[in-house]
């Protein structure tokens, strides 16, 4: 279904349920000049047609984890996709460290945590003898590691540029707040029952609170209290994640930017500001060595001319240290191995501390 299959007011939802995550159908109706029950209406209708799936991402910089890291591979064409899928499914799905990883035929991205440097060896060790010895790649891969405390996370599943470009709306997102000198995130102890809340709202995002509540053991007044708090604090990010596939999105285009060792910092903060903002990107993490970048758009000639462009600006101020591949991937031919998965990973860590 292609996004102009939609009417004007549930494209105006939709976009304005990516947009603003956190608001309810009051607020939402108020922002985007519909009434309440309209909102609520076609909400459920999307819902109900897998339009959208709410997401909460953890800020895991902030509760003692060490590196978030990306992988990208080439895959073996003369391998059947099916079996392919079968293979890496059989890889990747024990493994709780990945969070997230999108293939299609020809490739693959994947995206994870990491609370200890040991644990990210043993990922990395895993990927590489799993997939590599079933002969399921064409190369070697290519990892990404961005320790925290040397990082700006600006966005991991930010969907409102993609969802504005394919609804043709405009949008304002500053990829680049916050993005000062680099330093540790601030740690936020969790007392027992904070992390089994905080556990409970990334697990159940379908549910209401007094459900969770019923989960988790604790009152519904607690759940929305600490669910409050949590976003308030920054410890963790709601997201409504659109199905992109759905709504035409036929392009996604992976790149690493390796700045070059004489530009400043204040240089590229000031053309990470200038370039990224009129790009489809969902996920953009920067640190003192480069910068990863993931976006979408509804066709190649699209994605191209975004991508292609910013580098072909940093590359004319002299930033890059050589001309990044940029990977593309098919959408309309690719399958998400894991989508957003914190779950197994919380669970591996946090049912496991003391107070």
């Amino acid at each position: 279904m292609a996004a102009n299959a939609l009417s004007p007011n549930e494209q105006k939802t939709l976009h304005g349920l990516v947009t603003h995550p956190s608001a309810n159908d009051r607020v939402l109706g108020l922002k985007i000049g519909l009434k309440m029950s309209t909102v609520t209406a076609i909400k459920n209708r999307l819902k109900r047609r897998g339009l959208f799936v709410p997401v909460r991402v953890p800020a895991l910089e902030r509760l003692g984890w060490e590196t978030i890291s990306f992988a990208i591979g080439r895959l073996n064409p003369l391998v059947r996709f099916s079996t392919l899928t079968k293979q890496v499914h059989k890889v990747v799905d024990p493994i709780p460290e990945i969070v997230h990883m999108t293939m299609d035929p020809q490739a693959f991205h994947i995206m994870m945590y990491h609370r200890k440097y040991s644990d990210l060896h043993r990922t990395m060790k895993a990927i590489e003898v799993g997939l590599g010895g079933n002969e399921l790649l064409l190369r070697s891969i290519d990892f990404y590691h961005f320790p925290f405390d040397q990082s700006h996370v600006m966005s991991v599943a930010d969907h409102a540029p993609p969802i504005s470009a394919v609804l043709g709306r405009k949008f304002d997102v500053n990829k680049t707040k916050g993005f000062g000198d680099f330093a540790p995130p601030p740690q936020r102890h969790l007392t027992r029952v904070e992390r089994t809340a905080l556990l409970g709202l990334v697990k159940h995002t379908t549910i209401p609170d007094n459900r969770i509540a019923q989960h988790i053991g604790v009152t519904r007044q607690s759940v929305t209290k600490m669910r409050k708090r949590f976003e308030r604090e920054g410890l963790m990010q709601p997201h409504k994640v659109p199905d992109l596939r759905q709504l035409g999105i036929q392009l996604e285009g992976i790149a690493y930017f390796e700045w070059a060792p004489d530009s400043t910092f204040r240089k590229r903060r000031k053309q990470l500001g200038k370039g990224l903002p009129p790009t489809p990107v969902t996920t953009l993490v920067a640190q003192d060595g480069g910068a990863f970048v993931r976006g979408f758009d509804t066709s190649i000639e699209s994605l191209q001319t975004s991508l292609e462009g910013f580098i072909s600006t940093l590359a004319k101020e002299n930033m890059l240290r050589r001309t990044p591949d940029v990977l593309f991937l098919d959408h309309s031919r690719s399958v998400d191995i894991k989508f957003y998965q914190y779950t197994p990973l919380m669970e591996k860590y946090l049912s496991g501390d003391e107070d």
